[in-house]
């Protein structure tokens, strides 16, 4: 039998523009453990997409876009695993652009309601997942955040510590047609939940601790982020997994790597910020910070039918 082929595409390390392109080093970090996860793995060819600057790998042809190269690729290989903003539909549309059966992600409504923070919310808040949303969490509040309604990577996120403040920049926004949100700013540990779903159930991967800088506007960013930093036997870790079952029981169609980002609020426990429909940031390094084989975690999930999956090695 043939080796099984797969594709990687990291939307930025293959060349992005704008304001995506300052996370361009988390993009190769990710492609590259992405590629790896992969490489190791009996009866497995990995290729990849890289920027035109760079050697090795594909490369998009002049003009292309995400959707219109990826198309071109599903038809060379049995499966596609693409990682792009949500921003302006852009995982949507990578997702539409490759058959259902050869796409290595997340079904498209989950896309959808993902992409949106507040579908997300909405979603989340009608199984009784504890959001910013909520009554108890919004009265608490000593700050506010202002943020794209399908924003990534913090990127164009604004905490103002008078909610007429916040106020008056959402309204800006809206001016200029950005659609953004408003929301309570939660308190506490900001932290992020990495899954591995599929039809067997959901695996919480690892417990993440984020790294975010506030600067004196009030503009947020991501400053790194610590890996597995919750053992297997913490009774914390128990009460986490449910809560990840919640989430993907509110979102239908979340499959294969998932992240929910939240915050570890002192009175209020976990607060769901946002659900990462694709892989994120903590993805690099993961497999070496947990011992477990991400790449064969994931083809057990999206390997085709028939084909025989790589056994699931440790790291």
């Amino acid at each position: 039998m043939r080796p099984l082929s797969v594709l990687v595409y990291e939307h930025l390390s293959a060349g992005a523009e704008g304001d995506q392109a300052e996370l361009l080093s988390v993009g190769r970090d990710m492609r590259t453990a992405m590629v790896s996860s992969l490489a190791a793995l009996p009866g497995v060819t990995v290729s990849h997409v890289t920027a035109p600057w760079e050697d090795g790998g594909v490369r998009a042809r002049p003009g292309e876009s995400a959707p219109a190269l990826l198309s071109r690729l599903a038809v060379g290989h049995d499966l596609i695993w693409a990682v792009a903003p949500e921003a302006e539909g852009l995982l949507a549309a990578c997702c539409a652009s490759v058959p259902a059966a050869r796409w290595m992600g997340c079904d498209p409504d989950a896309i959808r309601v993902a992409t949106s923070k507040s579908l997300t919310l909405a979603a989340l808040e009608a199984v009784g997942v504890l959001t910013p949303l909520d009554p108890a969490v919004r009265q608490a509040a000593r700050a506010w955040v202002v943020k794209p309604d399908d924003g990534a990577g913090a990127l164009a996120t604004q905490r103002f510590q008078r909610e007429e403040e916040a106020r008056m920049a959402w309204a800006d926004r809206d001016a200029r047609g950005l659609t953004s949100t408003l929301e309570p700013w939660v308190d506490g540990l900001p932290m992020s939940l990495s899954l591995v779903v599929g039809a067997s159930g959901t695996k919480l991967v690892s417990v993440n601790q984020l790294h975010m800088h506030v600067a004196p506007d009030g503009h947020v960013s991501m400053a790194g982020l610590t890996r597995n930093v919750m053992g297997e036997g913490d009774p914390a870790r128990a009460r986490l997994a449910r809560l990840a079952r919640q989430v993907v029981a509110a979102i239908p169609g979340l499959k294969g790597f998932v992240g929910i980002d939240y915050v570890d609020h002192p009175v209020f426990g976990p607060v769901v910020i946002e659900v990462n429909p694709r892989v994120t940031w903590a993805f690099a390094g993961l497999s070496e910070a947990t011992g477990l084989s991400l790449g064969a975690m994931l083809l057990d999930v999206f390997a085709p039918e028939g084909r025989p999956v790589p056994e699931k090695a440790h790291a």
